[in-house]
């Protein structure tokens, strides 16, 4: 049997005790920084400690 593969594998996001995980958000939000440029999001490349990076 080939090894499974890490897209494969179902990630469950687990918060610690008392704390709730944010909202994915979705594809194409538009967000706006102080200095009042605009930034289109893409899809979702991963997540870690210090919350969910975005292309």
């Amino acid at each position: 049997m080939p090894p499974r593969r890490a897209e494969d594998a179902a990630v469950k996001r687990i918060a610690a005790p008392g704390c709730r995980l944010p909202s994915r958000l979705p594809v194409g939000e538009i967000l706006t920084d102080i200095t009042q440029k605009d930034w289109r999001l893409g899809p979702r490349l991963g997540c870690g400690g210090f919350g969910d990076i975005y292309l």
